[in-house]
């Protein structure tokens, strides 16, 4: 491709393929020691399907989603390779969802959207998918609104960045009291702005404004900032589909350049002589968002410009079918009776803590840092010994089957019940 026609392209695969890359990681890369060896692990946590469990099945399932996610990459037969990638890696990361959170799936569903509508210019899919993220996940909050307010400040208290805890214990529990208050009624205005095409640029600036906040108070903390990165590029993909952004309207000011510049030069100062604390977490932001978020404010700049490029080219069966998708996607923890808080958009939404407590005690100190954000885990020091709190799907003996794949060294006692995850 010449210098000419690179400038004339436009940004759309751009954004595609960084969406592509964290889908295979998240949905493939964090259990990579499954794919290259049959896991007796994997099941799918759904009632009457529990005889699925250790099969080759989804071991073939992970190989397909990496293999068409690679040829999605290279932009061959972009609609039936990134379709495929996303719908084979579901079974897989469904098999191993108690070892996963919630969010780390939307990814996978933005690359079934892409695949979709193909090289067409149609942003539905991903607008379907960021509004009923927001709003189912704020439903299954308002659901469970008191049991929420409960553990969710506990929780947010547990991830906060420690220069916060030092500075003021007080403000830190106000801060997250203040959190889980306010979560409910951002999630239900990003939702419904984004459904209104003249509102998706406040919805914009409100999601990063809301992501940008949270990466600030937990210190960068990776799997937050990942989250923000991955709904931000959502974002920024529907304002380049609807404006047809071009890297030449991108690069036509010299401040763009400078702009970009300055953003890699913060990166590299972050992560090599900061690399943690509140400072970590003002210049990750910076540096991780920023990017995206100049991309995305020049796409809906552009669109009130000139009007919207007009959506072409997708076909109704694989609009219905998405949206059917989407559709019982967040209705699954209601049809599970939210056994897993994986599973839906019902992550912090508090009804899980219902369900009964085990825990047991490890000998040793074993690898906290690899178990700390293990979503249904939850680590205590008594006496000299760790104990490990967890709320499983199914058998204790699953979660502990996984703690010791992760740190072999931790000799676990008998599994009892009782106990408080946090």
């Amino acid at each position: 491709m010449t210098e000419k026609e690179m400038a004339s392209a436009s940004i759309t695969p751009l954004l595609r393929t960084i969406l592509i890359c964290v889908h295979l990681w998240f949905s493939i890369g964090v259990d990579w020691g499954a794919l290259t060896h049959h896991s007796a692990l994997f099941h799918i946590p759904f009632p009457g399907l529990e005889f699925l469990r250790g099969d080759g099945l989804f071991f073939w399932f992970g190989w397909l989603a990496v293999i068409s996610g690679v040829l999605a990459l290279f932009n061959i037969a972009i609609g039936a390779t990134a379709t495929l990638s996303g719908l084979m890696s579901l079974p897989f990361i469904l098999a191993s969802v108690e070892t996963r959170y919630s969010f780390t799936y939307l990814p996978t569903l933005a690359v079934i959207g892409f695949g979709l509508v193909g090289r067409e210019r149609n942003s539905f899919p991903l607008i379907a998918l960021l509004s009923s993220l927001y709003l189912t996940a704020a439903l299954h909050k308002l659901t469970h609104f008191t049991a929420m307010l409960q553990w969710l400040p506990l929780h947010l208290s547990n991830l906060v960045a420690e220069p916060w805890s030092v500075l003021s214990p007080w403000l830190l529990q106000e801060l997250a009291t203040c959190m889980a208050w306010s979560v409910v009624p951002v999630e239900l205005m990003l939702g419904t702005l984004y459904l209104i095409p003249k509102m998706r640029i406040y919805a914009f600036l409100l999601a990063f404004t809301f992501h940008s906040v949270l990466n600030v108070v937990f210190a960068g903390d990776w799997l937050l900032a990942s989250v923000g990165f991955n709904i931000l590029c959502v974002h920024s993909a529907i304002a380049c589909i609807e404006s047809d952004l071009r890297w030449s309207t991108l690069w036509s000011s010299r401040s763009a350049r400078w702009t970009f510049a300055a953003f890699a030069g913060i990166g590299i100062i972050d992560e090599i002589f900061v690399r943690s604390g509140l400072m970590h977490g003002l210049l990750k932001t910076i540096w991780l968002y920023g990017p995206i978020c100049v991309i995305g404010l020049q796409g809906y700049q552009s669109m009130l410009k000139s009007p919207a490029i007009r959506a072409r080219g997708a076909q109704m069966w694989a609009l219905i079918a998405f949206a059917s998708l989407l559709l019982v996607w967040s209705l699954t923890p209601v049809l599970t009776d939210y056994t897993n808080q994986n599973l839906g958009w019902a992550m912090f939404a508090g009804a899980e803590r219902s369900r009964p407590v085990y825990s047991f005690e490890a000998l040793a100190k074993p690898c906290l840092e690899d178990l700390r954000l293990k979503p249904l885990f939850a680590i205590q020091e008594v006496g000299g010994k760790v104990v490990f709190s967890f709320q499983p799907y199914g058998s204790g003996q699953f979660l502990r089957d996984q703690i010791r794949s992760i740190c072999p060294v931790a000799e676990a006692g008998e599994i009892h019940a009782g106990g408080t995850m946090w």
